[in-house]
């Protein structure tokens, strides 16, 4: 299971705890007024409800970081991809026809993930990038689509690496 985090809880967490205790503090005075009892009386099933919530809430939030990192890679190949391929679209002027063709081209959808796991892990191996643009030696339609992308790949991962060292 994920830890929880702790850098944003302290405030996070306390003041959730804290308006939980107001929230019940304000039902608990209409109780006690409303039913003529005690204050004491009117919070004596309620005191657990802070700590419920607040219990509630941690579960709540390391499930949803558990679940939004486990899908972050998928996100980050989409993103790469819209990105290369609006700016494959701007560079070679492409239509909506030659993203269909693509799209159903598996050797460009193969160098595709390969271009994209080499940016990941690599982005300053062009020796690779080369290779997988020689792959489409035979097709050069293909190959300028894969020559624009390799290329934003190399420069994105420069920005990497600048923005590493800041």
């Amino acid at each position: 299971m994920k830890n929880i985090p702790i850098k944003k809880e302290i405030l996070y967490y306390g003041g959730a705890f804290i308006l939980s205790w107001m929230v019940v503090g304000v039902y608990g005075l209409i109780q006690s007024v409303r039913l003529n009892l005690s204050f004491v009386e009117a919070l004596e099933d309620l005191w657990v409800l802070p700590f419920l919530v607040l219990v509630l809430l941690v579960v709540y939030e390391t499930l949803l970081g558990f679940l939004i990192k486990k899908q972050e890679p998928k996100r980050n190949e989409k993103q790469f991809n819209m990105h290369v391929s609006t700016v494959a679209r701007q560079t070679l002027q492409l239509e909506v026809s030659d993203f269909q063709t693509l799209r159903q081209n598996e050797r460009f959808q193969i160098a595709l993930s390969d271009v994209y796991r080499l940016f990941i892990n690599n982005p300053h191996d062009t020796v690779a990038f080369d290779a997988i643009t020689k792959r489409f030696n035979s097709d050069p339609f293909t190959q300028d689509v894969i020559r624009v992308i390799v290329e934003e790949a190399k420069f994105l991962g420069q920005d990497e690496v600048i923005g590493e060292d800041d």
